[in-house]
């Protein structure tokens, strides 16, 4: 049975921002509660990606009820990118360990679970904090909302991904096909969606094919037109931004699926 690719549906991010965007228009929601900070047990297996998920999990605790002052609007914008960047990859490999753990010792699903709610309400805290940067950008570039909007809907999303485990590289979108190159953890590729589970990758020259989409980490980059402007810039950021909360959420609704690779 083919699995839901949950991290390359990149279209609809348009749609899935829709809290996002109306809150451009000045309708901020209070934001929801801070969680108890993830630790790991004794003898967890994925302590390690259970301390770095919690690590920078905590730094999205409640946003700062103040309006971003404009001439630190961009700085602000920038480290929360690099936020959720490292969010979604930390989260990504700790995922990624507890399926391995689980395939070991199934009854060790209830870890996952745990995982999975903890991010749900870091996900719920990261679109607060998106919430008031999105507004702030909106009243500096009047117009950003549309803009924003455009730009999560059309090739402007570039689809880059990072590899959270080893990953075989296939010359066709089957299991049982050669395999074209062996991708350490850690490599960062441009993916895109392939037929059925699989995405087509391309890491470089001599590392092309197809591989199971759930075997990557989705870290979207979204690219104005005028971005090398002062506005571009902060669109640009204001969309990335949007863009990895969204890869973000899809992530945690996916938690549970398990990967084939």
């Amino acid at each position: 049975m083919s699995l839901p690719i949950p991290t390359f549906r990149l279209v609809p991010l348009a749609g899935a921002l829709a809290g996002v965007l109306g809150l451009l228009a000045g309708c901020v929601p209070p934001p929801p509660p801070v969680p108890m900070p993830l630790v790991a047990e004794a003898g967890d297996p994925c302590g390690r990606q259970v301390t770095e998920f919690s690590g920078i999990a905590g730094y999205f605790g409640e946003p700062d009820p103040r309006a971003p002052a404009l001439e630190t609007l961009e700085v602000e914008l920038q480290s929360e990118s690099n936020a959720l960047e490292r969010l979604q990859i930390a989260f990504g490999t700790l995922v990624q360990c507890r399926w391995a753990e689980a395939k070991a010792a199934p009854g060790s699903i209830g870890r996952l679970r745990r995982d999975a709610a903890q991010a749900a309400m870091i996900r719920d805290l990261a679109e607060a904090r998106g919430q008031r940067l999105d507004a702030a950008v909106n009243r500096a570039s009047p117009g950003a909302r549309v803009a924003i909007s455009a730009a999560l809907g059309s090739p402007a999303v570039v689809p880059q991904a990072m590899t959270g485990t080893a990953v075989e590289l296939r010359l066709r979108p089957d299991f049982s096909s050669a395999i074209t190159a062996r991708l350490p953890p850690g490599t960062r590729a441009r993916v895109q969606p392939g037929p059925g589970e699989f995405a087509v990758v391309d890491a470089g020259p001599e590392a092309r094919g197809y591989a199971p989409a759930s075997a990557f980490i989705l870290v979207p980059e979204v690219q104005v037109m005028g971005g090398d402007s002062p506005a571009g810039r902060l669109l640009s950021l204001a969309a990335t931004g949007a863009a990895r909360r969204a890869a973000f959420a899809q992530a945690v609704a996916m938690a549970e699926q398990p990967p084939r690779y």
